[in-house]
């Protein structure tokens, strides 16, 4: 979401006639576009601005901008004053850049606008110059998550026009876009309860209908995912078939205080579904240790929620108590060590299944998008259809794009293979007289 934010953010200042810099040490401004889902990132923004602060007593001219969640979160405006920081953006309102550069090369001292914006919803943003295209149908969440806070940083769900959507879409396959990732915080709920809006399922559908290679989307929540969701990724081949499918916790008890709104038994009835449709799904998830009252138990009911899902990847996290959330304000959080201690349980748990999982593409074709040829080493990145990591020898590569794959390597995070097709030139053997 925040690349997508960035690029639009970035396509605001080159139309303004501003020139972006190749190193930061050579710019006028320096934009800082924030998350403030989780504590680290938070504390990395801090670093940052004081590094920068230092730099502007010194007598360097710099305007320094801090966009994004933290901006819009009273912690986030409270660094803001304290690091003297020019620019205050929050996420509702990105297109507020250009005004704000005027307004200080006007002389006025700061610049800050924190509403959500109504008319972001049907800005266009330009094609990206890449393979990997991102594309926002949607900002805001309606749930409410005692964890989260993203329904104070982006406000409530809105559903972007279809216009809006198909016509950045268009714009992507028309300028050689590959991949495209339809973003939102819950993007499954897109359209309901709005009229005259299509389904996630039916976008779906319309967006793989521009003949774009390779559709994705992210992120999901349980409860709005319906079964004509599984249906169209069943049924139309350029929709990607991996799916990210939070879970945060395979306790019943600890979802109920995380209000997640569904229980163990229906997430895996939505698993079982899923991988009845869709033949060798891949499936990746978020997972939350130490949430507080997290008690041993229900730790392990997490466990052994992973040997029934066995899940061919996870984002694994220690709960991080955030100001602002109703679990922050409510509960005792947990001792780091028994959350870090967990959580490296947690991780070899998950190392064991993406090794057996990855074990299963051994020797069979994959299409890979090669995105990065190294400058140094001898290998290729891309990602699969279904997500994983590839690794390729960049001798077998013209350019980057796109490559049927055979797999002969697998490990817990790589798959490493050689394109499909590619013959080395023999090299003739001279034999010792």
């Amino acid at each position: 979401m925040n690349e997508y934010d960035s690029n639009t953010i970035l396509s605001e200042l080159v139309a303004g006639g501003h020139q972006v810099v190749d190193s930061s040490s050579d710019a006028d401004l320096i934009l800082l576009n924030t998350c403030a889902v989780r504590g680290k990132p938070v504390e990395k923004v801090v670093t940052l601005l004081g590094e920068l602060r230092k730099e502007k007593r010194a007598g360097r001219n710099l305007a320094v901008g801090l966009m994004g969640c933290l901006a819009q979160l009273d912690e986030g405006q409270e660094i803001a004053k304290k690091f003297e920081v020019d620019i205050l953006i929050g996420p509702g309102a990105i297109t507020d850049i250009l005004p704000a550069i005027e307004a200080l090369e006007a002389g006025n001292p700061a610049f800050a606008s924190l509403d959500f914006k109504e008319d972001l919803a049907t800005h266009i943003t330009p094609a990206p110059n890449s393979l990997t295209g991102f594309l926002t149908i949607m900002r805001g969440c309606n749930h409410h998550c005692t964890y989260c806070i993203v329904p104070t940083t982006r406000g409530p769900e809105v559903s972007r026009p279809l216009e809006s959507i198909m016509l950045e879409a268009e714009a992507m396959q028309a300028a050689g876009v590959q991949e495209i990732y339809l973003l939102g915080q819950n993007v499954n709920s897109y359209g309901l309860g709005v009229p005259g809006l299509p389904s996630f399922a039916e976008l779906l559908r319309l967006v793989a209908q521009t003949g774009i290679p390779r559709v994705k989307f992210t992120t999901s929540h349980p409860m709005n995912f319906s079964s004509d969701i599984i249906d169209a990724i069943a049924e139309t081949d350029n929709i990607c078939k991996y799916i990210h499918l939070p879970v945060q916790s395979g306790s019943d008890r600890v979802l109920r205080r995380m209000a997640r709104e569904y229980k163990r038994g229906r997430y895996l009835e939505i698993v079982r579904e899923i991988k009845e449709k869709i033949p060798d799904v891949v499936l990746s998830t978020d997972i939350i240790v130490g949430f507080p009252g997290e008690s041993e138990e229900d730790f392990e009911q997490t466990l052994t929620l992973y040997e029934e899902v066995q899940y061919d990847a996870a984002y694994m996290f220690m709960y991080s108590a955030r100001p602002g959330t109703p679990s922050y304000k409510h509960f005792d959080d947990l001792p780091r060590e028994l959350k870090s201690e967990r959580l490296q349980r947690l991780i070899e748990r998950q190392k064991h299944w993406s090794h057996v999982k990855n074990q299963r593409w051994l020797g069979r074709d994959l299409r890979v998008l090669v995105k990065e040829i190294a400058s140094s080493g001898d290998y290729a990145v891309g990602h699969s259809d279904q997500n994983h990591t590839v690794l390729v020898p960049k001798n077998q590569l013209e350019s980057l794009g796109l490559y049927d794959v055979t797999i002969e390597t697998a490990t817990p995070h790589t798959l490493y293979g050689v394109v499909k097709g590619y013959r080395s030139e023999a090299i003739p053997l001279l034999m010792a007289q």
